[in-house]
């Protein structure tokens, strides 16, 4: 019986070294991500929220909710779930959202960091005191998160020029949505009327706001805001503008001449030299360093000076972009003809062109893909922001951590394994560390996927990725539903429990108790009383008797109740009790856990009174069902349905084609419906792709056969998601001060508020009390919003930024080129 995940695993990791965390050395493995170094050494805070300065760490464990966020060598905002731990690295615990200091030694919001200085201005005038740090935080967080936050439109909900400097007046005034309009027409508006009154700290933070790039992105540098012009600037005080030498006009926002548009960030027209990389020999019209002759040649090279491409080794032409060269744009990043590396890591570039197929996301449904596809002939890619491939169903320890046994880590992994050497043997080309944050469509067969890169997506060059057609295979991630107690460190989603454990080796806790709803809720104790952690319950809050209501869907799908046996088997042998028809209504604990309190429920979810009974724990994983990650398809306009656990999923056709044509989607996105099942929709997709782009599918046999076993696995889902949806009476475990919105710490009591007050929807509630107004973007709190707001239907999942963007990568967004009409070709041939 294995006492360690290590042993579990059969690891041996090479030696361990040291991190700090607020100066004091932390014990870390090779392939551990910062958070997993932390997890293993006992911490489980490294971050204090905004307002009210409340403790935090991991909590979702795959990025999502944004919990983790912690300062690492300097740079803030750092996802500490993605970032790998480094020999030396400084983690200091960050309160707030993160400053860093200019040259001047003004503190500004930067988001993320790694920009050098783009950022979104000062949060108030030199030497003021009006604009408090948190207001100038909270103003300097929307530069990555505009539409996305409800739709706010243009212009500052209350007048600008006004003396104060609120919170609430400073975030929804960013609210605005200044980004290109190829990303849905996200407005061009001032936050305040031009020639505002006075450069107050909350009008400077507005202003800062505004958009005041240059040209190339759509528009950008427009809004008229008076004498707050530049970042935080009056204008009375030029020099401040970012970057200017002090001979540009106040005018200029960011060195960015009405005259001379495109002259680049912080440069007047008298000294072009200063363009981002430029080494003077470029035009002051090139902007951010690209010359408009040579807008491929990448970011500071002029045409004369090709080999200062990222990656170039002098052979590929000044087209290239980040050293891609144009005859082999899609082999890596720094490859020319010569050296076609086949995966790409954490690079910029593009764009890629020359693809068949692109299909967003790396797990179950993705690889089956790809595979159907590149066996066909076609030429696929898959992109991910993942090391390897597998998703969260099969992810997998880092490779430095030399894992023997990844398989007893999951369940059926020999299935998994045959796919991926499938997907070696078709030449499937993979673009790892790549986060998708829109696709654009610009015909049928002409879409374009954009991407930012890193760990954590916090390097600024941007991605595209051209294609004739793309897949959705995006996974989903965990519904939650607040509870007394569930921000203290200590609480994680279940999935991200399982997450951490099988990509880091690390458990939450000691003794872990597992609570919830869904099956996932029997994997995710069994494999942590596998690896060594006392599970004294799980805490199932709906039950198992109601599959018998299904027989039919149980007897078509055999291998779902040897799966439940086999969880089963393995609870029973570490005598792990299992609790159905209750919950955990509370967590106790004086700045960790310590303890749960667990009531029975009634068949509506309500707490039967004079029930509750503590456990003792230092950890609780807990996760009510998952919600399908569709946000990249409902932006392009794709028809959804309601799932019987009210959820929101894609509506495909039989051919698990959208209601958008040219756009497939299989997995999760569909309805959640596990690997099997992903598996079955992500091949027919893949020949489904084939089909329509004249390749040969393979025979039709085949495909009868892979839809009836998508029709036997999904009607198995459907009743699964009935049988394990919340009940309308769970929000009685609410009291008043409950947190429902971790990101802004709204309270239950406030959402109620809002609601006595007259919102009848989650997306009111929003904008009255700014709950799913933070990081996360609502992802952990919509649920629970919408419930309380009485809207009656899951939240919508509309964001034209599906991930943060740092301001650097779409400042680096040249205009793209006409897409000319393409010549059908054989199969497998790239369109030229």
């Amino acid at each position: 019986m294995a006492r360690t995940p290590e042993e579990l695993a059969g690891a041996r990791p090479g030696p361990a070294f040291e991190i700090t965390l607020d100066g004091h050395p932390v014990p870390a493995l090779p392939g551990q991500t910062v958070a997993a170094a932390l997890w293993a050494a006992g911490v489980r805070a490294w971050r204090r929220t905004r307002v009210g300065g409340r403790a935090g760490g991991a909590f979702c464990g795959i990025g999502a909710c944004y919990e983790c966020l912690a300062t690492v060598n300097g740079v803030p905002n750092r996802r500490a779930c993605l970032v790998p731990a480094a020999a030396g690295d400084a983690v200091v615990t960050q309160r707030g959202v993160g400053a860093v200091r200019d040259a001047a030694g003004v503190p500004f919001a930067q988001f993320p960091a790694p920009l050098g200085g783009l950022g979104v201005g000062a949060p108030g005038p030199a030497g003021g005191s009006a604009c408090s740090g948190s207001s100038a935080d909270r103003a300097g967080l929307v530069a990555q998160f505009p539409a996305p936050l409800g739709g706010l439109g243009a212009g500052s909900p209350e007048p600008a020029g006004g003396s104060a400097c609120s919170g609430s007046s400073a975030d929804r005034a960013g609210l605005s949505a200044q980004f290109p309009a190829p990303l849905g027409g996200l407005g061009v508006g001032s936050p305040g009327p031009a020639g505002g009154p006075a450069c107050s700290g909350s009008s400077a933070d507005r202003a800062g706001l505004s958009a005041q790039f240059p040209a190339p992105l759509g528009g950008l540098g427009v809004a008229d805001c008076g004498s707050a012009r530049g970042a935080g600037n009056c204008a009375g005080d030029p020099a401040r503008s970012a970057g200017d030498d002090g001979e540009c006009s106040p005018a200029e926002g960011w060195g960015v001449a009405p005259h001379n548009p495109a002259r680049g960030a912080g440069n007047c027209a008298g000294d072009p030299a200063r363009s981002a990389g430029d080494d003077g020999e470029c035009s002051p019209a090139e902007g951010w360093g690209v010359a408009d002759r040579n807008s491929a040649g990448g970011a500071g090279n002029c045409a004369n000076g090709p080999a200062r491409s990222a990656g170039e080794d002098g052979e590929c032409s000044p087209a290239e972009g980040w050293g891609v060269a144009a005859r082999k744009p899609a082999r890596g990043a720094g490859n020319c003809a010569g050296d076609p590396a086949r995966v790409a890591e954490g690079v910029g570039g593009g764009p890629r062109e020359g693809y068949d197929l692109v299909v967003v996301g790396a797990g179950p449904a993705g690889v089956a893909g790809a595979v159907a596809a590149a066996e066909s002939g076609l030429r696929a890619v898959v992109v991910d922001l993942a090391p390897t491939a597998g998703g969260q169903y099969y992810r997998q320890p880092a490779a430095e951590l030399n894992a023997a046994r990844p398989h007893a880590l999951h369940h059926d992994w020999a299935t998994f394994q045959r796919w991926q050497e499938r997907m070696d043997a078709a030449r499937v080309e993979r673009l790892v560390r790549h986060h998708v944050w829109a696709i654009e469509r610009h015909g049928e067969q002409e879409w374009t996927v954009h991407a930012v890169t890193g760990d954590d997506g916090a390097d600024a060059r941007p991605v595209r990725i051209r294609a004739r057609a793309v897949l959705l295979a995006t996974g989903a991630y965990e519904r939650q539903l607040p509870f007394r107690g569930w921000t203290l460190p200590g609480v994680v989603g279940a999935g991200g429990a399982q997450a951490m454990l099988k990509g880091g080796l690390v458990l939450p806790g000691k003794r872990v108790v597992v609570a919830g709803s869904g099956p996932l809720l029997l994997a995710v104790a069994a494999s942590l009383a596998e690896a060594g952690a006392d599970v004294p319950a799980v805490i199932e809050a709906s039950g198992y008797l109601g599959y018998a209501r299904h027989p039919r869907a149980l007897a078509a799908n055999p291998h779902k109740l040897v799966e439940a046996a086999t969880h089963g088997a393995t609870l029973l042998r570490h005598r792990v009790a299992l609790r159905t028809r209750s919950a955990v209504t509370e967590v106790h604990g004086a700045g960790r856990v310590e303890a749960v309190t667990v009531m029975r429920l009634d068949a509506r979810w309500r707490p039967v009174p004079g029930t509750g009974r503590e456990i003792a724990c230092d950890a609780l994983a807990v996760g009510h069902g998952l919600i399908p990650g569709i946000e990249l398809a409902t932006t392009l306009g794709c028809a959804t349905r309601v799932t019987p656990d009210n959820t929101l999923a894609l509506d495909l056709d039989a051919r698990q084609e959208t209601s958008v044509r040219g756009l497939w989607a299989a997995g999760e996105p569909g309805g959640v419906g596990g690997a099997q099942l992903a598996m079955a929709e992500g091949e027919l997709a893949g020949q489904a792709v084939a089909a329509r782009l004249g390749a040969y599918p393979g025979p039709g046999g085949r495909v009868r056969r892979l839809r009836s076993r998508r029709t036997r696995l999904r009607t198995f889902a459907e009743a699964m998601a009935a049988l394990h949806a919340p009940g309308p009476g769970w929000s009685e475990w609410l009291a008043d001060d409950t947190e429902v919105c971790r990101c802004e710490e709204v309270t239950a009591g406030s959402v109620r508020e809002a609601v006595r007050e007259g919102a009848r929807d989650a997306r009111t509630v929003k904008l009255l009390t700014r709950a799913g107004m933070g990081w996360c973007q609502g992802r952990t709190c919509g649920a629970a919003v919408s419930c309380l707001a009485g809207d009656g239907e899951p939240p919508a999942q509309r964001r034209p930024f599906a991930v943060p963007v740092p301001l650097g990568a779409l400042a680096d967004l040249a205009p793209a080129a006409p897409v000319e009409p393409r010549e059908p070709g054989g199969p497998g041939e790239p369109q030229t």
